[in-house]
Formats: C-alpha cells, sequence, structure tokens
C-alpha cells in the first residue's frame, strides 16, 4: 500500500494553535525541540488515543526540533507534520495547507500526556456530517478493508481454478495383485468418471 499524505486533523490544529497563542514560536533550534516535545504531550493530553508523539530520526539521536507525529497502533505507520519548516525563522507552518510526511524508519518516542495549557481546550466548529465515518480510523479501515477483499478475491479465483483444476482431472486407476484358490490374479480398477 502506498503512503498517502494527510492534513492535520481540526482537532490538533486547534491544540496547536491555542499552544502558539500561549507560548509563541521558539527561535533557537534547543528551544524548538523543548517546544515540539511539550506541544506533542499537550497533544496527547488533549486528545487521548490517537497516538501523537515525539520522533526521533534514529535511537542515538535527539528529539525532533520541528515534528509532531502520529501513530495510534503500532501496525500503523508513523507519520508527522513539519510544524516549523524552519527551524529559527520564528515562523510556524500552514496548518491548513501542510500535509504528513511518512517517517518509515525513524522511532516514535513515548510521550506522556501533559496539560501545559492548563484547562480546556478549543474545540474546532463540527464539520457538517460526510457519509460514513470521516475519522482517520475509518479512512485508514476502509483501505484496509479494500486490501483485505483484493486478497480475499485473489484467494477465491485461485480456489476456483483449483477446482476447475480438480473437477477436469482424469480419475485414478488403481492396481493390484490377489490369489483367489491359489492362483495369482492381477486386476485394475478405474471408476466411472
Amino acid at each position: 500500500m502506498t503512503y498517502e499524505p494527510r492534513p492535520i486533523p481540526e482537532n490538533a490544529k486547534a491544540v496547536i494553535r491555542q499552544f502558539v497563542d500561549r507560548f509563541g514560536i521558539p527561535v533557537e533550534e534547543d528551544a524548538a525541540r523543548t517546544w515540539t516535545h511539550m506541544l506533542c504531550e499537550q497533544l496527547a493530553y488533549s486528545i487521548p488515543g490517537q497516538g501523537y508523539t515525539h520522533k526521533k530520526a534514529a535511537p542515538d539521536r535527539p528529539h525532533s526540533a520541528d515534528v509532531v507525529a502520529k501513530q495510534q497502533f503500532l501496525s500503523d505507520p508513523l507519520i508527522g507534520w513539519d510544524l516549523l519548516p524552519s527551524v529559527g525563522s520564528g515562523q510556524l507552518a500552514d496548518l491548513d495547507r501542510v500535509l504528513s510526511i511518512d517517517l518509515a524508519g525513524q522511532v516514535a518516542e513515548p510521550t506522556k500526556p501533559v496539560d501545559h495549557l492548563g484547562g480546556g481546550v478549543v474545540e474546532p466548529e463540527p464539520e457538517p456530517e460526510k457519509p460514513g465515518c470521516d475519522c482517520d480510523f475509518g479512512v485508514e479501515l476502509e483501505a484496509r478493508l479494500d486490501v483485505l477483499s483484493e486478497q480475499i478475491f485473489e484467494v477465491l479465483a485461485a480456489v476456483k481454478e483449483l477446482q476447475e483444476v480438480v473437477v477436469t482431472k482424469q480419475p485414478p486407476v488403481y492396481t493390484g495383485e490377489a490369489k483367489i484358490f491359489g492362483a495369482k490374479v492381477t486386476f485394475t480398477l478405474t471408476p466411472k468418471a
């Protein structure tokens, strides 16, 4: 399955905007690393169970200074959003345009939920209802079900092909020997098709 970039979920954008209003945008790399780590903790607190986390490029590398990561289940890909595209510029990425990046091979760091904002988080305006599930989980589930359906159809096609081979195959022929009244008799049995 190929990776498809995703926008930042609306509830995460609301938390990020509130976090930026409260803490501003860092201009030094070390400050950006701390800011990003705190933001990941805040996302984990404000949006529990969605897998918001901090990441490292490798186990022996420091935490990211600019990327918020997400991995809801261990079987899910590690993805992230580069929120500070030019660390040190004091600029936040356009949250309505930034798309996720595939962080395959990088390391999700355990992130404890911490309420750095100290209170409720502003909820975004509810979006109009869409048919089906409009959550990330639903989209991902639909994609996984599509892949599973393709695999099931491949298995069914293979079973049908095997059935055709078995049906058209000639029946087996059995041969043997027996002694009847002391005489040796050889026989061949061929079942009717």
